[in-house]
């Protein structure tokens, strides 16, 4: 899904700016010969289930929490903003919180 938002703006925030250009691409977690970048690449969210469920209780069936998961879409750079998301909901659904979401921060 192609999403119309600054996704490192996202992740980071105010704190993309207070990294050094020395830590954005660290020498030490790479051979010499190479260097190495360290990005921001998942946004994940944490789905909740408050309440009970009478329902649900009855057939002994607890809500586990769930989470919604926006990722950079391998093989694509952090700015073609191109994401795979995935949660535990319709494609429907998906789709009207990822728009949501864009809609909000965009």
């Amino acid at each position: 899904m192609h999403l119309r938002f600054n996704f490192e703006r996202l992740l980071l925030g105010l704190v993309a700016s207070t990294i050094p250009d020395s830590l954005k691409s660290l020498a030490q977690v790479a051979p010499l010969s190479l260097k190495a970048e360290i990005i921001p690449f998942v946004l994940r969210f944490k789905i909740r289930y408050l309440g009970d469920s009478e329902v649900l209780k009855g057939h002994s069936v607890s809500m586990a929490d769930k989470y919604l998961s926006i990722e950079v879409r391998e093989g694509t750079s952090l700015q073609s903003q191109v994401f795979f998301a995935s949660a535990p909901v319709r494609s429907e659904i998906l789709l009207e919180l990822l728009e949501s979401l864009e809609r909000e921060i965009g």
